[in-house]
């Protein structure tokens, strides 16, 4: 049986709230902009150093970062805020270890990057001891 309605049933329905999530600015933010719309930052120092470094980065369909790295592979590019529970899982799940530098590299392996990788899996590990 068929019916045909001519209204929508979710009419007389209440409307659910949406929830906005704000993210702070990343190192990420000049790159993504130039690669998209092609617009750089209005300080030229700032803008000369993202025109420079734009053409080792790629943007996907789904406005994801990605940096090329030394042997060709494209590296997702990380945001600051998603950098601490990806070391966590690294170090403390499946992947356990307490070196230092295997962290580092273990999170290249998978395929992540940013900026100060280094430094931040050396703090993170430091911070188990």
């Amino acid at each position: 049986m068929v019916e045909d309605m001519v209204s929508s049933s979710l009419a007389n329905k209440p409307l659910a709230e949406i929830y906005s999530i704000q993210v702070e600015p990343s190192w990420m933010d000049p790159l993504v902009t130039f690669l998209k719309r092609g617009m750089l930052l209005e300080d030229k120092g700032e803008a000369e150093k993202v025109w420079r470094k734009a053409p080792r980065y790629w943007l996907s369909k789904e406005q994801k970062l990605y940096k090329r790295s030394y042997t060709g592979t494209y590296l997702l590019c990380l945001h600051p805020e998603a950098m601490e529970p990806l070391l966590e899982e690294l170090h403390e799940g499946i992947c356990e270890s307490y070196i230092e530098g295997s962290l580092a590299h273990r999170t290249l392996t998978q395929g992540y990057w940013w900026p100060s990788m280094q430094k931040a899996s050396q703090d993170y590990v430091r911070k188990c001891y």
